[in-house]
């Protein structure tokens, strides 16, 4: 079972998905197999970017394949509304941050520790001001859960399923005329992993 699980983890990375299930974590105390890395001292991966946008749909539509842009391109829509194209994605372009998330290590008997639900929270900032980001603004006092993603330069995160989390998002006027006004907010969800990577279709 993980020979196959292996081959499939090589195959949705031949396509750009570095992974479209959660790690099998093992049933007993010792595994068979350390999971694959790559590393380079020569010419290491960095990855200097920050969430640049944040994408959101109603919850039941999720991508068939998040790194096809033909897909994306069908679905990117900020005025469409269901039923008139179900599944219409919003873009929100924002300035943000994804600090490490808050593990929630749990004591139980044998004097073991484990790792319970983690909760993942991205902080942003929308300086864009239209009339209609302001009211999405207000929209997310209702409390709504959406189906979410993120990009990060030249990574996207959500996998093909998407996030399902809570868009939050605050008006901050400032005291100064030199320093734009904006809309500050969060989005939070609570999962045992972190979201998957894929390249980034939009790059």
């Amino acid at each position: 079972m993980k020979t196959i699980l292996n081959l499939l983890s090589l195959l949705f990375a031949s396509i750009g998905v570095v992974k479209l299930v959660d790690p099998t974590c093992v049933s007993d105390c010792e595994s068979e197999e350390l999971p694959v890395i790559s590393s380079s001292v020569c010419n290491p991966t960095i990855d200097l970017s920050e969430i640049d946008h944040i994408y959101a749909t109603q919850i039941g539509n999720p991508l068939t394949l998040v790194t096809d842009l033909v897909e994306w391109t069908g679905r990117l829509d900020d005025t469409a509304g269901d039923p008139a194209v179900p599944g219409a994605i919003r873009t929100i372009p924002v300035i943000g941050e994804y600090p490490a998330p808050e593990t929630n290590e749990v004591n139980i008997s044998l004097d073991r520790t484990v790792n319970g639900i983690t909760k993942h929270t991205i902080n942003f900032d929308v300086d864009d001001l239209s009339d209609e980001m302001y009211e999405f603004m207000r929209s997310t006092f209702c409390n709504n859960t959406w189906l979410a993603w993120f990009t990060a330069g030249s990574y996207i995160y959500g996998g093909n399923a998407g996030i399902q989390a809570r868009i939050s998002m605050k008006p901050s006027i400032s005291k100064g005329r030199e320093e734009p006004n904006k809309l500050i907010g969060t989005v939070v969800w609570k999962t045992k992993f972190p979201p998957e990577r894929a390249d980034n279709p939009m790059a």
